[in-house]
């Protein structure tokens, strides 16, 4: 839902008010034309895959919910972040910004919570006969 909001809905008001956008907004334009890549398309991908591991895995329990609750905390100030960047403050001194690169790090850190998580894991080893 995230990466639909940012990508489409928040895109396409941008892409329909064009003539703000490209004056005296242009300071917006340009923080979603920043944003809007890392948010919506590389972050999302690599949070999917973090969460993607997990569940393969099966990983339960504590470890588990660390990895949603980082993974979900990080996507939601990326999120507002990017949201707040562009259309309240498009500088890159203020709290929008910091939230927005806060968030991005928190997600990115899913990653390496989810490999701790998967790490004690037992799996079964590969049988040569089966296959």
């Amino acid at each position: 839902m995230a990466s639909v909001a940012i990508t489409v809905i928040e895109g396409f008001y941008i892409e329909l008010h064009q003539d703000q956008f490209a004056g005296s907004l242009a300071a917006n334009d340009a923080s979603f034309s920043a944003a809007h890549p890392m948010t919506g398309i590389f972050l999302m991908i690599v949070w999917s895959l973090a969460l993607l591991v997990v569940d393969f895995y099966g990983v339960t329990g504590r470890a588990r919910r660390i990895a949603v609750a980082t993974g979900a905390i990080g996507l939601l100030a990326a999120a507002a972040g990017t949201t707040l960047w562009t259309f309240a403050d498009p500088s890159t001194s203020g709290a929008p910004f910091a939230l927005y690169i806060g968030g991005i790090a928190i997600c990115y850190l899913t990653v390496l919570v989810a490999s701790v998580a998967v790490r004690p894991v037992q799996t079964q080893a590969v049988d040569r006969t089966t296959t």
